[in-house]
């Protein structure tokens, strides 16, 4: 089963257009002119109409022309939102499955219930004119009592994860990305996809590099010592280094499919070989059968690694489902706890207040006994729901991709073991390219292209790496949940941009600690920590760094200029570029206002309110913001939390810098 949201390009939906679509009716008729529903259905059922049935949910009438009437009478009481106002949704099975009424509708509940439309307005109708029984539902986005246009984020994989759950719920074939696997894992004939082979996912040319054969490609370019040697131990592997353009892909041999050299690993880059081998020299005619070759169409693989994922999906979801329960009886026990102690300790006091035997000085003497009851009965309170809490996390773990993978493997599941490796090859990738990188400036530009980041409810910044590290940004700290290479240095340029011109207080564990000072002198960093303990070993690797270093001054030819960071100058050198480009493009001589302005580089007195024209980044990624006040644009270097505060940011909106350069508020008014 399939499930999808059908997009406008305009907000320009119709409810009663979109309905009308669904049940076959034409377009140009008012929904009070359509016939009754049940002449409508007989009619259709008796001419061969595409239409099986039509369902109305959360409407006041049964009756067709009534309830979208209605929709658009809640979508009329909405006159705020400028968004469209109407959710198109599709889900469909492959050929020749067509499940029972019963069945259509509890999925359409729990699909639309997954988005968290379940409240809304809705009318759906099943098709059966198409090989592939469907089923079309129009939801109003605007709630029926709220009147807000509720818009849901991440639909999609609501969606797909609910059609996996029901999949299995209801027996029905198992899909996923165009293929269809039973129970076990094997991928069926393609007469049973609704799919064609043009459609079918498979692993792409870098992933399985990545995981067969870039380790050896590595121990090669070590060894090898020509660029034919190079090509024979690629060819081992069914692959071929090509020039295409100005740089070198390598290609599966024998197959049109080539991924980029580079990115694979920065040492496989034109230039890196081409320092080593001289110039590019095409391969040669190898008559040698590789020991391996990349196939696209190693379906079994495909299919049960599918299955595998499928599964993992499937129990995530019940972990959710089930943390969800727990906590709501935690919750709810929290909650009745709590005002039992209230109510019991309000009835006390009470007592003793209408108590007309005790006199004053033997009431205050009770009122300070029950104050000092009443904390330390909260106080047991408070210790309990710690309890509960802790026992709740331990006992209620959502699992995740890669921990999904190595309790799979740990029961001696082979294919979990090879995705896994596969994570691993990625995660050792990374982790190379960012220490090979000779400046702070290019590890961080690597790290934020591998970075997920969204922002909790309360502003907390959370980045997922996909090395697997998390870091966390809170108001206080930045704290490091899982150690890897770039959750360490995402940690440190955070840091470096939040406390800048501070000493930098790290805790942690030793391993955290060191892997701090060795990421921070593999850089060239000028930091100073809080501790002076981690000064006086920062030092100390800072001088073995040197001591590694090559000492250009014992060579006997004039010795090259030693790269240094510069940060700073390529910053202001990209800027610099923009900043004319922009000026020439824009001459101060025209006669409107857009010919008008001008473009600069923020500077440090350059602080109040201004007007947002957006986000530009540069040819070195660096991320600038264009702030306009008056006839100037500011060009202004942003920070990645800046950055993420700002993508949600619409233009023309008003934003306030302080004194020190940073942002205060959003959205203020002119």
């Amino acid at each position: 089963m399939i499930a999808k949201r059908v997009m406008k390009r305009t907000n320009t939906s119709c409810i009663s257009r979109l309905t009308g679509y669904i049940i076959g009716l034409s377009e140009t008729r008012q929904p009070a002119d359509w016939p009754p529903l049940i002449d409508y259905i007989t009619d259709a059922v008796s001419d061969g109409a595409r239409v099986d049935f039509v369902r109305i949910s959360n409407l006041p009438s049964n009756e067709l022309r009534d309830a979208v009437l209605a929709m658009m009478h809640t979508q009329e009481m909405n006159t705020r939102s400028k968004t469209d106002k109407t959710y198109h949704l599709i889900f469909s099975f492959p050929k020749g499955e067509i499940p029972s009424r019963e069945i259509l509708n509890d999925i359409e509940d729990r699909l639309v219930a997954a988005i968290g439309l379940g409240e809304h307005q809705r009318i759906s109708a099943a098709h059966d004119d198409k090989d592939h029984y469907h089923v079309h539902v129009a939801i109003n986005k605007v709630h029926p009592t709220s009147y807000r246009n509720i818009e849901p984020f991440y639909d999609q994989n609501a969606l797909m994860r609910t059609c996996a759950e029901l999949e299995i719920k209801h027996s029905l074939t198992i899909t996923n990305h165009g293929e269809i696997i039973d129970m076990t894992g094997q991928v069926l004939g393609q007469e049973s996809r609704p799919e064609t082979q043009n459609n079918l996912r498979f692993d792409s040319l870098k992933d399985w590099i990545n995981k067969n054969a870039k380790e050896q490609l590595f121990e090669s370019v070590t060894i090898a010592k020509s660029w034919e040697e190079l090509h024979i131990a690629a060819s081992e592997f069914g692959l071929e280094f090509r020039a295409r353009g100005a740089g070198l892909v390598i290609k599966a041999i024998d197959q049109e499919v080539a991924v980029k050299a580079s990115s694979i690993d920065r040492q496989f880059s034109f230039k890196a070989l081409s320092d080593k081998f001289g110039e590019f020299k095409p391969c040669s005619h190898i008559t040698a059968q590789p020991t391996k070759n990349y196939s696209s169409d190693s379906r079994a693989e495909k299919g049960a690694a599918s299955a595998l994922y499928l599964k993992y999906q499937v129990e995530r979801s019940a972990a959710l489902r089930a943390r969800g329960s727990a906590r709501v009886t935690i919750d709810k026990r929290r909650i009745e706890a709590a005002a039992s102690i209230k109510a019991i300790f309000n009835a006390q006091r009470e007592a003793i207040k209408t108590n007309r035997g005790m006199k004053a000085a033997m009431k205050r003497a009770a009122y300070s006994q029950l104050a000092i009851d009443r904390m330390k009965v909260w106080e047991i309170h408070t210790i309990t729901v710690k309890r509960e809490q802790e026992k709740f996390k331990a006992n209620h773990k959502v699992p995740n991709w890669r921990g999904f993978l190595q309790d799979e493997e740990k029961a001696g599941n082979g294919i979990a073991k090879g995705l896994l490796r596969g994570l691993e090859n990625k995660d050792k990738s990374l982790a190379k390219n960012i220490l090979d990188c000779a400046d702070m400036a290019k590890a961080k530009s690597i790290v934020f292209e591998n970075l997920s980041p969204f922002i909790k409810r309360n502003g907390d910044v959370i980045y997922n790496i996909k090395d697997g590290g998390r870091v966390v940004d809170n108001v206080k700290s930045i704290s490091v949940e899982n150690l890897t290479t770039g959750s360490v240095l995402l940690a440190l340029s955070l840091s470096l941009e939040r406390f800048e011109g501070q000493a930098l207080r790290v805790n942690g564990t030793a391993e955290f600690k060191q892997a701090i000072l060795e990421l921070a002198a593999s850089k060239s960093l000028d930091i100073k920590f809080g501790d002076n303990d981690m000064n006086k070993s920062y030092q100390e690797f800072r001088q073995k760094q040197k001591v590694q270093e090559p000492a250009y001054e014992s060579q006997s030819h004039p010795p090259m200029q030693k790269p240094q960071p510069q940060l700073a100058s390529v910053v202001l050198s990209a800027i610099d570029d923009f900043i004319q480009s922009k000026n020439v493009q824009n001459p101060t001589n025209g006669s409107d206002n857009l010919s008008k302005l001008t473009y600069r580089k923020w500077a440090i007195n350059d602080n109040g309110k201004f007007e947002f024209q957006g986000i530009v980044s540069l040819s070195d990624r660096t991320n600038i913001a264009l702030l306009r006040q008056g006839c100037e644009v500011i060009v202004k270097p942003v920070s990645i939390s800046d950055l993420l505060k700002l993508s949600k940011m619409q233009t023309g909106k008003i934003i306030a810098l302080d004194r020190k350069g940073q942002i205060a508020s959003i959205g203020l008014k002119r």
